[in-house]
């Protein structure tokens, strides 16, 4: 019964984005795409990783970007940011898109988080052979993806936490993160009556008594230490008022983040959740996409 309205969200997501990203997919030229298991034996097809690069520099290191998609952790699949990852490889980065098993009867942010850090030791292990420079490794995510960028980040500073998830952490430094339209705090969603039925499968069964519960919120359990942030939002994004309230716990632990914020004014229209995503052309996609790029080159090291 509580898969209905995620199942529904999931029905509803595909068809808008059959009507709007996936209607206009460009070919890149220069941008070629491999695809990979990143477990020996995969339990589900979302587990697969791609690894999207420009052959012409496939024999020189190139920077690299893990992508974590979004989809409301009940949607999406590697590709489903096809057109924003081919973007970065144009601007010199080797992109890595991770797929996940979606949330369902046997499914939960535990297992997504599990399959994300098994994308992420295919990275280390496989990196020599894809010529992927280890000392300039970004990650971003977008709405749930946001979140689960955010659980690996808090991971590898928290042995308890890994072992809680069962995850093993890699050998890996970010040396900056983008999240976009943040789905950070997600407890919050689930005190909302008609959200708690979309949010308890997330969970697991027992829900709030769920052991997992405490780490459920990105913000409940950052490190001391976190990379330097980059966030986006805009006035037509849903979650915009939990994206500033993230920085403002961002900020009081001292990191440095700085926040892309495009108000409608700016705009000349209302832009959607994850805007910067899904319309690679539009003028304000660019100016966030740029600001992104701006944000990780400024931390090449």
């Amino acid at each position: 019964m509580s898969l209905i309205l995620g199942n529904a969200f999931k029905k509803i997501a595909l068809a808008n984005d059959n009507k709007t990203r996936f209607a206009i997919l460009k070919n890149w030229e220069n941008v070629e795409k491999l695809v990979y298991d990143y477990l020996p034996e995969p339990v589900d097809e979302l587990q697969k990783l791609n690894v999207r690069y420009n052959p012409q520099n496939s024999n020189e290191k190139a920077p690299v970007i893990i992508d974590v998609h979004g989809g409301g952790w009940y949607y999406g699949d590697k590709d489903l940011n096809s057109d924003f990852n081919s973007w970065f490889v144009t601007k010199g980065y080797t992109v890595i898109s991770v797929g996940y098993r979606l949330i369902d009867l046997n499914t939960t942010f535990k297992e997504q988080l599990q399959d994300v850090f098994a994308a992420l030791n295919w990275v280390v292990e496989n990196a020599d052979k894809h010529n992927l420079d280890m000392d300039n490794v970004f990650i971003m995510g977008d709405s749930a993806g946001a979140h689960l960028a955010g659980l690996v980040l808090n991971c590898m500073r928290n042995p308890e936490m890994a072992n809680d998830f069962g995850v093993t952490v890699p050998d890996i430094k970010f040396n900056a993160v983008n999240f976009t339209c943040g789905a950070f705090t997600p407890s919050l969603m689930a005190k909302v009556p008609i959200l708690k039925s979309f949010c308890k499968p997330i969970l697991g069964k027992e829900f709030k008594k769920s052991p997992l519960y405490k780490y459920f919120d990105i913000t409940a359990n950052l490190p001391n230490e976190y990379p330097p942030i980059h966030m986006v939002t805009c006035d037509g994004d849903f979650l915009k008022k939990m994206v500033f309230k993230t920085k403002e716990v961002f900020d009081e632990k001292g990191f440095y983040t700085e926040l892309l914020y495009i108000d409608k004014k700016r705009a000349g229209k209302n832009l959607k959740h994850v805007f910067n995503l899904i319309d690679l052309e539009d003028e304000m996609s660019l100016v966030a996409n740029n600001a992104i790029d701006k944000f990780f080159k400024k931390h090449i090291s």
